[in-house]
């Protein structure tokens, strides 16, 4: 594909996105910055990928508030830690996975023993490693979570795995870096852009969406 037509396929692709009422998810992701996270937007974050690892987002996004006030809406992780038992009992009432919710307190736990601020330099220094340090954070959902930090960093899962192999790319990573260095649009937020439309149509219909093929 030539790059024109990849510029024009991630346009049509982020039009029918905000079309469909995401238009706020691609804001959201499209604000952030790495160098602006704070303790709390990491627990938060850290939680949400550990639970829809295996799980559909729909659903965890469904169950998201209610465990945000079991965990003390994530103001920090001694709050999480000395309450830790009661957290995970109170959120088993909507969601049934008691591995999950132990290990968002066992981050807390290690958030709290290492110190936010060097575990964020740890992060900066290589966010993959690192992520991968914590419970129940393997190297696809590092990946998740580094891009939902703001990191450039795109997640190489199965949807966007085959749209980059569709389009000639080795990775999700080098298809979202060349479609970010032609439109402008951070790598979080065209990993944001193509995941969610294939999630709505899948993969392999993508491409119907555009004026190329």
């Amino acid at each position: 594909m030539h790059e024109y037509d990849l510029f024009l396929f991630y346009e049509d692709v982020k039009s029918f996105v905000v079309g469909r009422g995401y238009e706020g998810e691609v804001a959201w992701i499209s604000e952030l910055a790495s160098s602006r996270v704070s303790e709390t937007d990491f627990l938060r974050e850290a939680a949400w990928v550990v639970l829809c690892g295996g799980f559909r987002e729909s659903v965890v996004r469904q169950k998201f508030s209610y465990i945000s006030l079991c965990f003390c809406d994530w103001e920090s992780a001694n709050e999480i830690v000395s309450r830790s038992d009661v957290c995970v009992e109170a959120a088993l009432k909507a969601f049934g996975h008691r591995g999950k919710l132990r290990a968002i307190a066992n981050i807390a736990g290690h958030v709290l023993e290492t110190g936010f601020a060097t575990l964020k330099a740890e992060i900066d220094c290589d966010p993959i490693v690192r992520l991968q340090m914590l419970p129940f954070i393997g190297p696809i959902t590092a990946q998740h979570l580094a891009k939902n930090l703001g990191y450039p960093l795109a997640k190489d899962d199965r949807h966007l795995a085959r749209l980059a192999g569709r389009f000639g790319f080795r990775s999700a990573q080098e298809l979202c870096e060349r479609i970010s260095d032609l439109t402008g649009d951070s790598v979080p937020v065209v990993d944001t852009v193509l995941w969610r439309s294939a999630a709505l149509i899948g993969a392999q219909s993508i491409t119907r969406l555009a004026r190329v093929a």
